[in-house]
This record gives structure tokens, C-alpha cells and sequence, in this order.
């Protein structure tokens, strides 16, 4: 699976749009921030490429990433991570 965050692959053409696909995680930051954040990052890309395969996807373009970090900041055992990515599933050759 093809996953950017370009609008379009070089040397590639996109030959159908399948439609947009996205993926949530959230995660506790208590281990650490760094490390919940990238496992929060690989959850949400993951859930969002196994929905674009799901529909006959090969690829995943224009995707985006959004990070928030919820609760309270000063004890990282009640802060939690959550990330959503968000692209479009297409078909390329």
C-alpha cells in the first residue's frame, strides 16, 4: 500500500478514486509521549490502509494527520494522545 501526502504519485496514474478513508487512535501518553505518539500515528495509518485495501485500494493519497493531545498536560498519567488520518483510497497503475 502507497500511502502520501501528495495529491497525486510520480510516475504513477491514478486510474480510479475509490473515496476517502480515515483512521482514529487514541492512545495514554503515561510511557512515555514520544513513544505514544508514534504508536497513536502507526494504529491510525494503520486502521486507515487496511480500510482503503477493504474497498480495492492500492494506494492512499493526499493524507493528512492530526495530533491533539487530551486530558492534563502537567501528569502524563491522565494525557492522552489521539491522532486521525485522513486521505483518499485510489487505484493506481
Amino acid at each position: 500500500m502507497i500511502v502520501s501526502t501528495t495529491p497525486t504519485l510520480e510516475g504513477r496514474r491514478i486510474v480510479e478514486c475509490v473515496g476517502l478513508v480515515s483512521g482514529e487512535a487514541v492512545m495514554p501518553a503515561h510511557y512515555g509521549y514520544e513513544k505514544g505518539l508514534k504508536n497513536a500515528r502507526d494504529v491510525a495509518l494503520g486502521e486507515m490502509t487496511k480500510k482503503a485495501a477493504a474497498r480495492g485500494a492500492n494506494a492512499v493519497v493526499g493524507v493528512d494527520l492530526d495530533y491533539e493531545v487530551l486530558g492534563d498536560r502537567r501528569s502524563m498519567l491522565r494525557t492522552t494522545v489521539m491522532v486521525l488520518a485522513d486521505g483518499t483510497a485510489v487505484v493506481v497503475e
